[in-house]
């Protein structure tokens, strides 16, 4: 045979290889989004690109509940918290042209926030200032809801309230929303430009991101025939509706910005993904900025950079991702930095599953690690039992109450009052929640009657008897 037929050969078989094993990934992927689609744990756009092509790419679910619109690729979501690493960019943007130092100090901006006076651009970014996070059950209730916040109210706020820092800044790292909401306040400031603007004229417009920008549905609202409406399921109307009834801060936040407010598609995530590893925007010092762990004054290294949560492993090399979550939307974007893949997911229904670690061990040839439960179908009469009240045996004021809904148990307690979490049956005794880590076992007592057992992220959290029959 010729040397020439000997590698041709090898030149067809090596590609047959990388197609099958290409064929192999997607199948797999599909095969775990369709199970999570079909146990209503999945809603919405998975995208993954290596070397920047499209590699696997697929929508799942309705975009909007009221017209039954399909989500497809172009379809619009809220970002939530990917939003952040938009406005780091935005700062090393104004870093870069000389008109504002990572090492300011928050009160050069407004001086009034003399509380934090030992706050700089660089704890902002970093979440090392010690800013309490304002997305805080106690501290919303100070916030004025009966009109629609921005930024300002924001800072006015923290002015009026003095509310103290968790820590010195540069000591720990503290995830915080408020740093990002005055981050996008110092661009605005410096540029003479709404955060909007800004963005729009120094990062989507250049990158030709023709569907990305910040929107604040109920402050401005605007037609969008691709947007994909966030949704949370309500057990009182039994269906899927929009959080703004539910969870009221969902609209007395709308216009805020900086810590999300982002709108995209999965195929802009992608150009941004791209230009990022161009170095479109900024320098390569710049961009290592973005990637850098913090330090804290002890020397301590943190996991997150400028915007992004930064990783490494042995298998998958430097990586930088972020998730967002807010009612409606649960978001993520990896971006793996040595052997540039990319994975995009987009969801417009609250608490879906993110399974970004279970496709990451598809791409990179590993067996899945992660467990995921499947709802089978359960007699009415053997979930009848169940329902009840039980009385924690070791805290007696703690009480559970299950409740019934359609092939599914409710979940309500002293604890978790109005939580409502739905419950399905994985087994005749033994139900799970499908968007959080949260199951329950139900056995027979020694002395007769029904205990049950409940699981927090896998770990035993209580156990409880039944004590009478819910009302």
């Amino acid at each position: 045979m010729k040397i020439t037929n000997i590698f041709t050969l090898l030149l067809a078989y090596m590609l047959m290889t990388t197609f099958l094993f290409g064929q192999s990934n997607y199948s797999r992927i599909e095969e775990l989004i369709s199970m999570l689609y079909n146990q209503q744990q999945f809603n919405g756009t998975i995208l993954v690109a290596e070397n920047g092509k499209i590699t696997f790419k697929k929508s799942y679910g309705i975009a909007n509940e009221e017209n039954k619109k399909p989500i497809d690729e172009n379809t619009i979501f809220e970002l939530a918290s990917v939003s952040k690493q938009f406005t780091a960019m935005g700062i090393v943007i104004l870093k870069e042209r000389g008109k504002l130092s990572y090492e300011d100090k928050l009160t050069k901006f407004f001086p009034a926030l003399d509380e934090y006076k030992d706050v700089t651009v660089r704890n902002l970014l970093a979440h090392t200032s010690g800013l309490p996070d304002y997305i805080n059950p106690t501290r919303l209730q100070l916030l004025d809801q009966n009109k629609i916040n921005k930024n300002d109210d924001i800072i006015e706020f923290l002015i009026k309230q003095k509310i103290q820092l968790s820590f010195p800044p540069g000591t720990k790292f503290s995830y915080s929303n408020t740093g990002y909401v005055l981050l996008a306040s110092i661009i605005e400031k410096v540029s003479s430009e709404t955060y909007a603007d800004f963005l729009k004229r120094n990062v989507f417009k250049p990158l030709n991101m023709k569907n990305t920008f910040v929107y604040n549905r109920r402050l401005a609202p605007r037609t969008l025939d691709n947007y994909a409406y966030g949704y949370g399921y309500s057990e009182k109307e039994n269906k899927y509706v929009l959080p703004d009834n539910e969870a009221k801060f969902v609209v007395f936040l709308d216009g805020i910005v900086g810590d999300g407010n982002i709108s995209s598609t999965a195929l802009d995530l992608l150009k941004w993904d791209q230009a990022l590893r161009a170095g479109k925007l900024i320098s390569k010092q710049g961009l290592q900025e973005l990637y850098n762990p913090a330090i804290l004054n002890d020397g301590t290294q943190t996991k997150y950079g400028f915007g992004w949560f930064i990783g490494d492993n042995k298998d998958y090399g430097n990586y930088v991702y972020h998730s967002g979550g807010f009612p409606g939307y649960a978001t993520y974007i990896a971006r793996y930095l040595t052997t540039n893949k990319t994975l995009i997911i987009l969801q417009n229904h609250h608490g879906s599953v993110i399974p970004a670690s279970s496709i990451t061990e598809i791409l990179y040839n590993k067996p899945i690690t992660k467990v995921y439960r499947k709802q089978i179908q359960l007699d009415e009469k053997r979930m009848e039992r169940f329902i009840g009240e039980y009385r924690d045996k070791d805290d007696e004021q703690l009480v559970i109450t299950i409740t019934r809904g359609n092939n599914y148990l409710v979940y309500n307690s002293t604890k978790h009052q109005n939580w409502n979490l739905r419950l399905f049956p994985e087994s005749d005794k033994s139900f799970f929640a499908k968007n959080y880590e949260f199951q329950i076992e139900f056995a027979t007592a020694e002395k007769g009657g029904i205990e049950i057992k409940l699981f927090e992220g896998g770990k035993a959290i209580s156990q409880a008897m039944k004590t009478r029959r819910a009302m």
